[in-house]
C-alpha cells in the first residue's frame, strides 16, 4: 500500500485559514531557512485536525532541519528568532493565540530519528519497562530530554506544510511504527486492527498522546491509511500475523514485541539511544519566547 502523498500536500491547503495567510507562511519559511539546512515544516496540535479554538488555542508549527544545521548553529538560532515573529503574526492574523512559552518547535532530522529509536520513552531497565510519561509544561524546561517525547508524536501526527515531503512521509511512517509497537507492548495486546489502534490513542482517558476526538475531529480519518500501512509493514516484518484480511485484523507475535522492547532497553543501557546532539542549549531555547 502506497501512502497518497498528494493528499498530504492538500491537507494544509484545506485548513480554514486564508490562502494569503498560508502563502505568506510558506514564503517566510523559504526565505528564512536556506534549503541547505531546511528539511521540512509541519503543523501540529488539534488545529491541523479540524479543532482549535480561536481566541484560546494556538497553531503549532515545527521546523525540521537537516543534520548539517548543527554546524551553523548561530545562523540557525538567528533565523529562528526571526521566524518567531512570523509564528506570532500567523497565529494572531488568524484569530489564534501564539504560545509564547514554546513559540514553535525546532529540531534536526537526527533528533527525530533518535525519538523514533526510543529516546522518546522513559526507560526503567530494572523493571524491564518503557513508558511515555505524563508531563507538565515545566517538565520540558527542567529536562531537555523530555522534548523527544513531543517530537515523536509531532512527527507521527503532523500535517505537512512545505519542504521535502518524502522525508516527512518516511519519518511519519517510522514514528507511527514506534507508537504502535509501544501501544501493543504497553497494553499487552494479542490482537490488533487499524480501528483498535486509533480507538486506543483517542480514548479521552489516554493522557499519553493527548488526542481527544472532540478537538482532533479528523484524526481517525486522516491517520487511518498511515496506521493501515504501518500494520502491513509490521506484518511483513513478522511482528503480526493476518487473521482477517477484510477487517484487517492481526494476531500479535509476542516474541517479536518482547525482542523489540529488549533491544530498546539494551540500547538505552549501552548509551546508544542518545546519539543526536541538541541543536541549541536549553537556555538558548528559552529566549525564543521572550522575543
Amino acid at each position: 500500500m502506497i501512502v497518497n502523498i498528494q493528499n498530504h500536500l492538500n491537507y494544509f491547503n484545506t485548513l480554514e485559514i486564508s490562502k494569503h495567510s498560508k502563502d505568506r507562511l510558506k514564503y517566510a519559511i523559504k526565505a528564512l531557512f536556506h534549503e541547505k539546512f531546511f528539511l521540512y515544516a509541519i503543523l501540529g496540535g488539534s488545529f491541523s485536525y479540524g479543532g482549535g479554538i480561536k481566541g484560546k488555542s494556538d497553531i503549532d508549527i515545527a521546523i525540521i532541519f537537516r543534520d548539517n544545521a548543527i554546524r551553523r548553529k548561530k545562523y540557525i538560532i538567528r533565523q529562528i528568532k526571526k521566524f518567531v515573529a512570523v509564528y506570532k503574526e500567523f497565529n494572531i492574523l488568524n484569530g489564534f493565540v501564539p504560545d509564547m512559552i514554546f513559540p514553535g518547535e525546532y529540531m534536526t532530522d537526527y533528533q527525530i530519528k533518535d525519538a523514533i529509536r526510543g529516546r522518546a520513552f522513559q526507560i526503567y531497565p530494572n523493571k524491564n519497562s518503557i513508558k511515555i510519561p505524563i508531563l507538565k509544561d515545566e517538565d520540558y524546561w527542567n529536562d531537555y530530554e523530555k522534548w523527544f517525547q513531543v517530537w515523536l508524536t509531532l512527527s507521527a501526527f503532523g500535517t505537512f506544510i512545505s519542504g521535502d515531503i518524502n522525508s516527512f512521509i518516511t519519518n511519519k511512517n517510522e514514528s507511527w511504527k514506534t507508537i504502535i509497537l509501544y501501544i501493543i507492548s504497553e497494553n499487552k495486546l494479542e490482537k490488533v486492527s487499524p480501528i483498535s489502534i486509533l480507538d486506543l490513542i483517542t480514548l479521552s482517558s489516554n493522557e499519553e498522546f493527548r488526542v481527544d476526538c472532540t478537538s482532533y475531529k479528523f484524526f481517525k480519518v486522516r491517520e487511518m491509511h498511515f496506521v493501515r500501512h504501518v500494520l502491513k509493514l509490521l506484518y511483513n516484518a513478522n511482528y503480526l500475523k493476518l487473521t482477517n484480511n477484510y477487517l484487517e485484523q492481526y494476531k500479535v507475535n509476542l516474541d517479536m514485541i518482547y525482542t523489540w522492547k529488549s533491544i530498546l532497553i539494551n540500547n538505552f543501557n549501552n548509551g546508544d539511544l542518545r546519539q543526536a546532539p541538541f541543536l541549541f542549549e536549553l537556555t538558548e531555547a528559552q529566549c525564543f519566547g521572550e522575543l
